[in-house]
């Protein structure tokens, strides 16, 4: 209901106020911004309509909106009103889109809308009510701070979904951006049995890699032994339980297991004395090559396997994409080098590497310890007096801007810990020449008051308002003069009650001097 209300809420601000603003509606409530203003904000009144005109407001206003437009599109594609370019893949999501708008066009006329009646109760609370609460919580988080996010915790978010209705969304999965190459790099490092942990060890272990990896060159089994690998290699062959096979142009080493596929699927020929149990036809010898392929891999191109098995760049598309059907395998795009070309990844390894990236994602954006955030704070303050001269008093102020601290302790304890040789003549020196200012934010006592630097380029933006204060006679004479432009001494501020007023400005923030030393 909330979101054809939002509708007839913002054609309602737009006819009475002239206010184009588009409420944000959820399941829960609705949230209004409404700029500044002296006047007394709308009530409750705001939402209630009349039976008779709601229907018409939201018939005209709906066509207009993204929730009719998705909803349409839906409706749409469910009714097979926008049948698929190319039966049996899916329409990229911006072609929907695009097909459904030129849809909606000529069927604008036909739109309608339930609605429902509700009863509203208007109230004040000096808080918001836990619904609204967690609205605002929400509009603060959602268009206020998304984009201070750092990017490690936007790839987190992303990297939550789930890529199987991603992929039925978009028709392919895009991760480029999200997997850590890093964590693709080592997780293959690890399928392949190339780290330390995982390479054989003997001629048993040799055999697991046979039936997990399946055929190895020669320089391949090396890479994954921790020792005599061709000694190991020779015991098996002797055994009958690894063969000698050529295809591709290559020289291969296989368990006898696979004698039958290779056989089915490559053409490879049996060598002789295999025991014919080993020969029986197997029910899909190239789909089971590939699979293993992929379950031992990271992303890879239709290329790189059709190499590896020495195959046709089709037939081996062909393949994977019946083994894609069955959600064997996720067709995308993973690595940065996947511009030009189609990439494969099996099911369960992007889901190894999802879940991994995400971790790496997790950890770069989890909180320091206190002791790390310690170490931080000196120095990113400045406290082992590394700067110096004036050059270094502009980059305290630079990092300080706006940040009132007391008269009192701006040059004992803030510039000269940070200034190895700071003297009171280089801050005059900065505000003199007009390449920063000070403002006063409210006094401490007669004697000492708060006070904040701006350099003078970003002072707009640091200077902030301060409580206002109530302005007699000698007030505005002061600001009367000083808004002719100019500069006065304080001697020609005349008796002892009009400097107690400019001091009275100066801590409001209105006026200020072109040196640190009153």
């Amino acid at each position: 209901v909330n979101g054809p209300l939002a509708l007839a809420v913002s054609d309602r601000l737009q006819q009475r106020y002239g206010v184009s603003e588009s409420p944000t509606a959820t399941d829960d409530g609705i949230v209004v911004r409404l700029p500044d203003t002296d006047d007394n904000p709308p009530g409750a009144s705001l939402f209630v309509f009349d039976a008779t005109e709601i229907e018409a407001i939201v018939t005209r206003e709906v066509g207009g909106s993204a929730l009719f437009a998705a909803r349409f599109r839906e409706c749409a594609a469910r009714a097979l009103l926008l049948p698929r370019r190319t039966p049996g893949r899916r329409s990229p999501l911006w072609q929907q889109r695009q097909r459904s708008a030129q849809l909606l066009d000529v069927a604008r006329k036909h739109s309608d809308f339930p609605m429902r009646r509700i009863r509203i109760v208007e109230v004040q609370t000096d808080t918001p009510s836990p619904f609204a609460a967690a609205q605002l919580f929400s509009y603060i988080g959602g268009f206020m701070y998304d984009e201070d996010r750092p990017l490690a915790e936007r790839r987190a978010a992303a990297l939550s979904l789930d890529t199987g209705l991603l992929a039925e969304l978009m028709g392919r999965v895009e991760l480029r951006e999200l997997l850590d190459p890093t964590v693709i790099e080592a997780t293959e490092h690890q399928l392949q049995h190339l780290a330390e942990d995982r390479k054989a060890r003997d001629a048993e272990g040799l055999a697991d890699l046979f039936r997990l990896l399946g055929p190895l060159t020669t320089g391949e089994i090396a890479a994954r032994c921790t020792g005599p690998g061709t000694d190991w290699l020779h015991e098996l062959v002797g055994a009958r339980r690894v063969v000698e096979t050529h295809y591709g142009q290559r020289t291969w080493w296989a368990a006898v297991e696979d004698v039958a596929r290779l056989r089915d699927a490559l053409g490879v020929p049996v060598p002789p004395g295999v025991p014919a149990a080993f020969t029986d036809a197997a029910a899909d010898p190239l789909g089971e090559l590939l699979g293993r392929y992929a379950r031992t891999h990271g992303p890879f191109t239709t290329g790189q396997a059709a190499e590896r098995f020495g195959i046709g760049v089709r037939v081996a598309a062909d393949a994977l994409s019946v083994m894609a059907s069955r959600g064997q395998l996720v067709r995308g795009e993973f690595t940065s080098d996947a511009t030009d070309s189609e990439q494969w990844c099996d099911a369960e390894v992007l889901r190894i590497l999802r879940r991994r990236s995400l971790a790496a994602l997790r950890a770069q954006v989890e909180p320091v310890s206190t002791s790390a955030f310690a170490r931080f704070l000196p120095d990113w303050q400045y406290l082992d007096s590394s700067l110096r001269g004036v050059d270094g008093v502009a980059t305290v102020i630079d990092q300080l801007a706006g940040v009132p601290i007391p008269a009192s302790a701006w040059e004992p304890l803030i510039l000269a810990r940070r200034v190895r040789d700071y003297s009171p003549q280089m801050l005059d020196e900065l505000l003199a020449s007009g390449e920063a200012v000070w403002s006063g934010h409210g006094s401490i006592s007669a004697q000492d008051g708060w006070i904040a630097l701006h350099p003078s380029g970003v002072a707009p933006a640091t200077l902030a308002a301060t409580d206002p204060v109530v302005l007699d006679e000698a007030h505005r004479t002061i600001l009367d003069g000083l808004a002719a432009g100019g500069g006065y001494f304080f001697r020609q501020f005349g008796d002892a009650a009009t400097r107690a007023a400019l001091w009275d400005l100066v801590w409001a923030g209105l006026v200020t001097g072109d040196t640190f030393a009153p």
